[in-house]
């Protein structure tokens, strides 16, 4: 038996208090042109929904755009509060710009920067200098594939650090990048040159205090290959699933409740009085585990525990 899903009080207009990775979960991504976008952003469509990101840019044509944001402009000012967590991915710094002159922008929470790298930074983040949006970068380009590009990225990245809930990459784009593409039967972390930039992503940013997305799973009708995937990236590190189909929605809530046994294991952890001590047979050592013992707390806050 599990517990049921923790309801959050609603997070109002632009939130004073930083997004913890937990709280995005599964974040669907929405095209702007979706015949049902009020009824989404209201969370009505989909309540377990926890984030969202509605996409003006490769979710849409680009000839579709300037509707797009037309319709996003009357939206905006008539969007009530909810507890959905509400992006939007604008499809260049310019639009940006155009997006934040718009009446009723502080009903979302942020934005996805895409292609975000060493070549775009600067402009990208000086539109964000002056406000207190909450910002995810995408980093999709030919820097995926460069360490040094990489920590240069992270380094420019932790001023910002309270207002990036999580950096996110474009696992497809990756892939084009190598010349490949998935199936629904190979696991993920098994193609080396994939697990490889991944574990690369890893070790730059999670270091400097970053939370990893997992990237995205294609083959939605696939109930089976997402559950293990998300189970493989929780063991790598990943905490967070960029998702395209409402069906996978609960598939998320399920793999982020927490086990009995991890839980208590957090618990002791965290209320520790010394440094190291033992927990049935194995070594607690506060200091360092503190960060893993952290978040289970949280995720059994938000989605549970399994009996």
């Amino acid at each position: 038996m599990t517990a049921k899903r923790a309801t959050p009080a609603p997070v109002g207009f632009m939130r004073t208090e930083p997004i913890h990775p937990a709280e995005l979960g599964g974040t669907l991504f929405v095209p702007a042109t979706h015949p049902g976008l009020t009824a989404v952003l209201s969370g009505k469509k989909y309540p377990q929904l926890r984030s969202c990101v509605i996409d003006l840019e490769d979710g849409i044509n680009a000839a579709d755009r300037p509707g797009a944001l037309r319709q996003l402009q009357i939206l905006l000012p008539q969007l009530a509060e909810t507890t959905l967590l509400r992006f939007l991915r604008p499809a260049s710094p310019q639009m940006l710009a155009e997006l934040l002159q718009m009446e009723g922008i502080e009903r979302f929470e942020g934005f996805v920067l895409p292609k975000f790298g060493t070549d775009n930074a600067e402009t990208w983040l000086t539109l964000l200098n002056d406000n207190a949006f909450a910002f995810m970068p995408s980093i999709e380009g030919d820097d995926l594939f460069s360490q040094a590009r990489l920590h240069a990225l992270a380094e420019r990245l932790r001023p910002y650090q309270a207002r990036i809930p999580t950096v996110r990459f474009g696992l497809e784009d990756m892939l084009r990048q190598l010349g490949m593409t998935r199936d629904c039967v190979t696991p993920l972390y098994t193609l080396v040159a994939p697990a490889q930039v991944i574990a690369t992503l890893l070790t730059v940013f999670k270091p400097h205090g970053f939370n990893l997305c997992g990237g995205v799973y294609k083959c939605f009708r696939d109930a089976d290959g997402f559950a293990k995937e998300l189970e493989a990236d929780l063991t790598q590190g990943l905490f967070g699933k960029t998702i395209i189909h409402p069906s996978q929605i609960d598939a998320v809530e399920e793999a982020y409740r927490v086990d009995a046994a991890a839980l208590a294991q957090a618990e002791t952890i965290v209320s520790a009085s010394c440094n190291v001590s033992s927990f049935r047979g194995m070594m607690v050592e506060k200091p360092t585990q503190l960060p893993w013992a952290q978040m289970i707390l949280r995720r059994a806050a938000l989605y549970g525990v399994n009996a």
